[in-house]
């Protein structure tokens, strides 16, 4: 989990996105993003840095993963549940960053990258009205596997569960 890695790529004008674990001075670039996310979240409420670097403190279950492109950090990945050969994986952008194809070029990165470290099998969790993400995860190649309905803000909705095989 402590191994940077730098991936290079050629496409979409991106020189080169890096990789590498969350730390203490990514909280506030960590908080500001989750926070502006939350929308998206299952957990939708707003957190506050005190509560973040709480969080960082006595988070021990998952870990997390900064990409930056050029110093600028765009977005994180968060890595939870691993058991075997399989983990559940999620990712924020930053909204200054979105729509200009970060995500998926990340994820087909990070995939690799697993992949290259003997995981086979990744699963997300997605709320059924976060329609941009399920389209990138289908481009991506994830299949929905379950539909789990949740109570959130005191309102149902459903939470979609999908997989892909790497």
């Amino acid at each position: 989990r402590s191994t940077v890695v730098n991936l290079i790529l050629h496409e979409n004008n991106l020189d080169e996105l890096k990789f590498r674990p969350m730390r203490k001075p990514d909280l506030r670039f960590f908080n500001s993003t989750r926070n502006e996310s939350a929308k998206w979240l299952h957990d939708s409420e707003q957190h506050s840095y005190d509560d973040c670097v709480s969080w960082f403190k006595q988070n021990k279950k998952s870990f997390y993963y900064i990409f930056e492109k050029n110093g600028e950090r765009l977005g994180y990945f968060r890595f939870s549940d691993v058991k075997d050969k399989s983990l559940y994986i999620g990712a924020d952008i930053n909204k200054a960053y979105r729509g200009n194809g970060y995500s998926t070029i990340a994820y087909s990165l990070m995939f690799k990258h697993l992949k290259n470290s003997g995981y086979n099998t990744l699963y997300l969790e997605v709320l059924e009205f976060n329609y941009r993400a399920i389209h990138v995860y289908k481009k991506l190649g994830f299949i929905e596997i379950d539909r789990i309905e949740i109570n959130r803000n005191n309102t149902k909705t459903v939470s979609i569960k999908m997989k892909k095989v790497i």
